[in-house]
């Protein structure tokens, strides 16, 4: 979307928002989830983040968009306060778009302090604060401007009601704008859908009882995409429940609650928005956590199973993808080893031999397809799995591979140094998981033979029948 339609249309959805969020207010007398600021700062920030440059004349732009769009919704509204006095007060609403973007750059200076806890720290601290300046700003000047209360009133409300509705509005936006990355990466299985589902019925039912608790319906769907899901996934989540849980509260406070009289009302109201708010900040975190101990534990699982100087799998990967195979139709297995790698290195050294290694690693993963296995088997043989390979190929695939390592010598010190490399390949019709060990031993008996005859070559059992060892070898050129 070019810049003038994303900001037209961000300016529209926050006016749509407040000009909703005033009619519920003059409708009912109650504000209890109040967006429409949070949406504006932070789509603010987005919109400025797409480009560097005039980052402050955007900010301004949409300052001035976002107060005139709000000021207008206000006029729309029959209310009991003077324009002048609407004025002032989207006036102050409006202040959260400069006082989020401050808050966000001065959490991003110290950034050293929490790097491992980033996206959580993004996602709290910058609306809390912004919540707490503009809680301060209201109760100490608006309060004295239009008739809303005492100032201590009005600054626990306003700051109660912005935490709130801000760590809402940061999960819902964060947990979407990360849709293509994150959770296109990791989609939803349909047993997690239908238990989701579940318990958003479950969640419908307080629009009918004041005695269901709000807070445990809304953890138990953010437990499970904790245990389950993604970080991006698992704040979505949490952020759709806990508007689902503010409109059950409002509902229950305008039909079952006589929330007119007293101020009873409005410790409970506080004490929700508190009790929510720290529900989702504790979800964060919990999300950022957990997310950060399943990579460790992915990057554990990937260095377990990747050689260290080839970056290719190793034996162990191996051996745990290959059961993954039983039953597959057309499947081949090759073993290469240089030639005369010890004369490699003792002529030029051990350094030079391990690039070689390296070099002949590459020209694997070049030369052979996205969903076959390249291995270093051990020392300076390597294993290849050709899975849905076909017959026709399987020869052609392994005659170039030997012809590309021939081809492409290692560079050093702008001198070429040529190596080669022998190749002993079986073709299995149909592959089970207690044919693999046989089909090794035969592969390398080709192999020895390749080397017997010549070297830089491939010899290629197509015709190899497991169990049957005097299967008949045939030599790709």
């Amino acid at each position: 979307m070019h810049i003038i339609p994303r900001l037209v249309a961000y300016t529209l959805v926050c006016t749509l928002v407040n000009y909703t969020a005033q009619i519920g207010q003059t409708s009912a007398g109650l504000i209890f989830f109040w967006p429409g600021n949070a949406l504006a700062a932070m789509l603010a920030m987005h919109w400025r983040s797409r480009c560097q440059h005039s980052c402050k004349q955007r900010l301004v732009t949409f300052m001035l968009l976002f107060m005139s769009g709000h000021y207008a919704a206000s006029l729309l509204v029959q209310q009991q306060m003077t324009p002048l006095q609407q004025f002032y007060a989207c006036l102050t609403d409006t202040l959260c778009i400069p006082i989020y973007a401050a808050c966000t750059q001065l959490v991003l200076r110290q950034r050293r302090y929490y790097r491992a806890h980033m996206r959580s720290i993004l996602l709290i601290v910058p609306i809390t604060m912004t919540a707490i300046i503009q809680g301060i700003i209201a109760g100490v000047f608006l309060a004295r401007l239009i008739p809303l209360g005492t100032p201590g009133f009005v600054a626990i409300d306003w700051t109660s009601e912005q935490i709130f509705s801000g760590l809402i509005v940061s999960m819902l936006l964060s947990g979407i704008l990360s849709h293509k990355r994150s959770l296109r990466a990791n989609p939803l299985r349909m047993p997690m859908f239908l238990l989701i589902i579940s318990l958003a019925c479950a969640q419908v039912l307080m629009l009918f009882s004041d005695w269901l608790s709000l807070v445990t319906i809304l953890v138990l769907p953010s437990l499970i995409a904790l245990i389950r899901l993604g970080f991006a996934w698992t704040i979505l989540i949490t952020g759709c429940f806990m508007l689902l849980a503010a409109a059950s509260r409002i509902h229950f406070y305008l039909s079952l609650y006589d929330y007119r009289q007293g101020n009873t009302l409005f410790h409970e109201i506080f004490s929700n928005r508190f009790d929510f708010a720290m529900t989702a900040i504790l979800i964060i975190v919990m999300a950022e956590i957990m997310s950060r101990n399943r990579r460790l534990m992915a990057h554990i699982k990937a260095k377990a199973n990747t050689d260290p100087l080839t970056q290719l799998c190793n034996r162990r990967s191996v051996l745990q993808a290959i059961s993954r195979h039983t039953g597959r139709q057309n499947l081949g297995i090759a073993i290469l080893d240089v030639d005369n790698f010890k004369a490699i290195n003792d002529h030029y050294g051990h350094d030079v031999g391990d690039r070689v290694l390296t070099q002949l690693s590459q020209i694997l993963r070049h030369r052979v397809r996205a969903q076959d296995i390249p291995a270093r088997w051990g020392g300076e043989e390597f294993l290849v799995i050709f899975p849905d390979i076909a017959p026709t190929s399987f020869p052609d695939t392994c005659q170039r591979i030997i012809k590309a390592i021939r081809e492409q010598p290692l560079m050093e010190n702008g001198a070429p140094i040529a190596f080669t490399a022998s190749l002993g390949g079986v073709f299995i019709s149909k592959f089970e998981t207690g044919h693999f060990e046989q089909a090794i031993v035969f592969a390398d008996s080709l192999l020895y033979q390749a080397k017997q005859t010549g070297k830089d070559k491939a010899i290629v059992a197509m015709d190899y029948l497991p169990g049957h060892p005097s299967a008949t070898a045939q030599k790709a050129a």
